[in-house]
């Protein structure tokens, strides 16, 4: 079985390679724009003839069929379509390059799925990474969000649009497809995923590991704000294995906690957790800073409902504290061992 991983290095991607090189039978062919980060990374899979690497951007157009014919022609099964900026500041100064990114790359893997289908009469199934952002802000009260719930969304002019609507057009271009041409595709929608990575993405969680990791307080402008569906990376990964092999083609699947095992809180909450446990289990005495007075009101958050993938035996398997122990005590190994 060959497996495709686009955005390998990331935090999802790269825990997926890492899942698949478990199974002997899998031969794993790892994308990302850095080459650096696919050696550092993968390194001790370097030998193995069922591991090989692309480093390519994703960004611009590009040739996939053409990287991939003599080595693996007419035979990839499945393509993980992981890869998309994520940072604040990269949507905030790169618009352009994050849409480009999203749809470009979108386009290039649905295609090479239909070239598949026509040139050797097999079906490569994709899973296409969407987003909580797919549903937007603007609730007035807490609420869990079914698949179906995709009426409201942000306003054009947001600072946030370039990333969370070309996530939604890659839905309507992956649907598009696969009504069109019959390719085999699925859209997963991540909630918020955590989780200890050797290359940490540029969001608020992983700076404040880092802080208190060396002893530092965790700085904050504002409390009160609203709470997110958080689901830890291991869960995601089961439920990316899973969806494979059961997920029916066309449809979208929220990869989430629902709010399960604690994992519904807010940045500043989790910010307070990260402190507290640092405190208790590493004897520091860092500390959350807020620049404003901290409140007692909160604004309204949403969750993911995950019963459709509970539906195909996916079950959730770790709390935030869980998943907040575990990365506190990856990354004070990592600082040691420097």
């Amino acid at each position: 079985m060959n497996v495709v991983v686009t955005g390998a290095t990331g935090l999802i991607g790269s825990k997926l390679v890492l899942k698949l090189m478990d199974f002997p039978d899998v031969n794993v062919i790892a994308v990302s724009r850095s080459e650096y980060k696919l050696k550092r990374l993968f390194d001790k899979y370097s030998n193995q003839s069922r591991f090989h690497y692309f480093a390519q951007d994703l960004s611009v157009p590009f040739d996939f069929d053409e990287i991939t014919e003599k080595k693996f022609a007419g035979n990839i099964d499945f393509i993980y379509h992981a890869a998309s900026p994520i940072s604040a500041e990269t949507i905030r100064k790169f618009p352009s390059d994050v849409i480009k990114s999203n749809l470009f790359s979108t386009i290039n893997f649905l295609e090479y799925s239909l070239s598949q289908k026509t040139k050797y009469n097999k079906k490569c199934k994709i899973i296409l990474f969407s987003s909580v952002t797919a549903y937007g802000n603007n609730y007035v009260s807490d609420c869990s969000l079914a698949e179906d719930c995709t009426d409201i969304t942000e306003t054009l002019d947001c600072a946030n649009a370039p990333y969370s609507e070309s996530k939604r057009m890659l839905e309507v271009l992956a649907k598009s497809y696969v009504r069109q041409y019959d390719i085999d595709a699925i859209i997963v929608r991540p909630a918020f995923v955590y989780g200890d990575t050797f290359f940490p993405p540029q969001t608020a969680l992983y700076s404040f590991i880092d802080a208190v990791c060396h002893n530092k307080d965790i700085q904050l402008n504002k409390s009160g704000l609203s709470r997110r569906d958080n689901i830890h990376v291991d869960d995601v990964v089961s439920a990316l294995l899973l969806l494979a092999q059961k997920g029916i083609s066309g449809e979208s699947y929220n990869v989430s906690s629902n709010g399960d095992l604690g994992n519904y809180a807010a940045i500043d909450e989790i910010a307070e957790m990260i402190a507290k446990i640092n405190n208790e289990k590493y004897s520091s005495n860092t500390k959350v800073i807020y620049s404003e007075d901290k409140t007692s009101s909160r604004k309204p958050g949403i969750m993911l409902n995950s019963d459709k993938l509970k539906g195909l035996g996916w079950k959730l398997t770790k709390s935030l504290e869980e998943g907040i122990v575990e990365m506190l005590e990856m990354q004070y190994k990592r600082n040691n061992t420097k």
